[in-house]
């Protein structure tokens, strides 16, 4: 593929560089190379990565995102001819243009005519004059006066004023040339001229004829290749996804306590990654490049993104807040990929596996309040996602109507007071359990819990006391343990089946010594 032109006033060195962004970026990656082969001629030329890409493809895709097609204003805004200012359309400035042309051809036609009679008015006083002129010649030399001599012919030859003046400014040199002859001839050619010019004028269409062609004169005369040229239409715009441009591969996300996001494509081991000092992992997920990246905040709100925006790198990344506009401390809870179909339509075959947590997760914070270290999930279509907030409200959400948002992100729960979000987790047991930080817990069923079609508070799920706060929540089925993580001493690992089931919005009993200090609850 081959560039052989740029629009005016674009740098094409720029053009260069932003169209091998897109190349090293991978937004393009039909292309694999650009080259700058110019000399006097414009000559930039696409390497394409097989013989089977799509050139009108490739084209609409750099003409949209660069600067090879551009857009500019134009004021069309103009005086009327009743000096009223008015934006015109094309049509409407181009007709008022073909007016004015209209207008000052026929005011020149005009005005040639009144020449043109005014000389054959002359014309034919010379033509009087001449059968006398010796007679003439005598009347000019007995007169005292100008004005006698002019009252002289007008009396003697019937002529105007103007005629008579003519004569009298006529110099004796011309009278050696005057013929007879010449003044018929003179005269038979400007009234064939008037006759023409009075035809034109008695008919608009051949006076609009006249004007076309004066116009194709000018263009024959003043055009050259380098006007730009406008065409009624460049037929039906190429259609193009972004997507026949990606080639999509799985990869990793991982976020940090403090909010630093980066991809990796592999990661051998979570303790092989580097973070800045004082910050740690807070969420490692699996997910592909066409999926969807949901980060989840303390402030109740969702914020979501394709993974293919996210940087690349080995280093520490990009902080969440250049991508989203976070409030004064807010700070991410959870981190959910949400598989996207792929080109066939058709979920990834790998979205099974993906959506199952590469490690043990903690789904919880620790004592003092720190997130924890957890490895969320990615998900498919359907499902549920439970919010839960740290006073014990929550409620249930369905996944589908989560997806990209804008840089302010969409609110999923109303918090009141100094309550913020605690979890969001996938729904794939029954059950759910919580853990408050006097060690109580309550088992109850999920579907006490209610399912919300957009933002809300939800319901209490459980009941916390004065001076105690939700330490932690599982979902959970009669199979599964969990263990309740101590500060000191040892773990305590409950058997869901052995809990009796409770009511939704109690204080659940108390589980393990009560003078224990709680840490975390993990999975069992």
């Amino acid at each position: 593929m081959i560039i052989t032109s740029i629009p005016y006033s674009i740098n094409k060195a720029s053009l260069i560089e932003k169209i091998a962004d897109l190349i090293i970026s991978k937004k393009l990656q039909a292309i694999v190379d650009i080259r700058d082969e110019s000399t006097e001629d414009i000559r930039v030329v696409l390497e394409p990565k097989s013989q089977t890409v799509e050139a009108d493809k490739v084209m609409a895709y750099i003409f949209k995102h660069t600067d090879l097609q551009v857009n500019f204003a134009v004021n069309m805004t103009a005086l009327t001819p009743e000096s009223k200012p008015l934006r015109h359309t094309l049509r409407q400035m181009l007709k008022s243009f073909l007016d004015f042309r209209y207008e000052t051809t026929q005011k020149r036609l005009t005005y040639e005519l009144r020449i043109i009679e005014e000389r054959l008015h002359i014309l034919s006083a010379l033509a009087k004059v001449y059968k006398s002129l010796d007679e003439a010649i005598a009347i000019i030399r007995k007169s005292k006066t100008r004005d006698d001599a002019k009252n002289g012919l007008i009396q003697r030859f019937k002529l105007d004023e103007t005629q008579a003046n003519a004569i009298l400014d006529l110099r004796l040199s011309a009278l050696v040339g005057l013929e007879i002859s010449r003044i018929r001839k003179d005269k038979a050619e400007k009234e064939a001229e008037r006759e023409i010019i009075r035809g034109v004028l008695g008919s608009k269409a051949r006076l609009w004829k006249l004007v076309r062609k004066e116009l194709i004169r000018i263009r024959d005369i003043y055009g050259d290749n380098r006007k730009t040229k406008v065409i009624a239409s460049i037929g039906a715009e190429q259609e193009y996804s972004a997507e026949d441009f990606i080639d999509h591969e799985d990869t990793h996300v991982i976020v940090s306590g403090d909010g630093w996001v980066r991809r990796a494509k592999n990661v051998a081991s979570v303790d092989a990654l580097r973070f800045k000092n004082g910050d740690g992992l807070l969420s490692l997920i699996q997910v592909n490049t066409r999926d969807i990246v949901c980060f989840f905040t303390s402030a109740g709100k969702v914020y979501g993104m394709r993974a293919l925006d996210i940087t690349q790198t080995t280093g520490f990344g990009d902080p969440i807040q250049s991508m989203f506009k976070f409030a004064d401390k807010e700070r991410i809870i959870s981190v959910i990929g949400f598989a996207q179909p792929d080109s066939t339509g058709a979920a990834p075959k790998a979205a099974n596996d993906r959506a199952q947590p590469s490690q043990g997760a903690l789904f919880s914070n620790k004592a003092d309040g720190k997130s924890s270290r957890t490895h969320s999930e990615t998900i498919g279509e359907g499902g549920e996602l439970l919010i839960v907030t740290e006073d014990g409200m929550g409620f249930r959400i369905g996944v589908d109507s989560l997806g990209e948002t804008n840089k302010n992100g969409r609110k999923i729960a109303n918090l009141k007071g100094e309550d913020a979000l605690s979890g969001v987790n996938l729904i794939r047991g029954r059950l759910l359990f919580t853990l408050s930080s006097d060690g109580r817990g309550l088992l109850v069923k999920l579907s006490e819990v209610p399912l919300l079609s957009g933002a809300g508070a939800g319901a209490r799920l459980m009941k916390i006391k004065r001076g105690a706060r939700l330490l932690g929540f599982r979902i959970v089925d009669k199979k599964d343990k969990v263990t309740l993580v101590y500060v000191k001493g040892k773990d305590n690992t409950l058997k869901i089946s052995n809990l009796d089931m409770g009511a939704r919005g109690t204080v659940g009993r108390v589980l393990g010594a009560r003078r224990k200090k709680l840490m975390v609850l993990a999975k069992g």
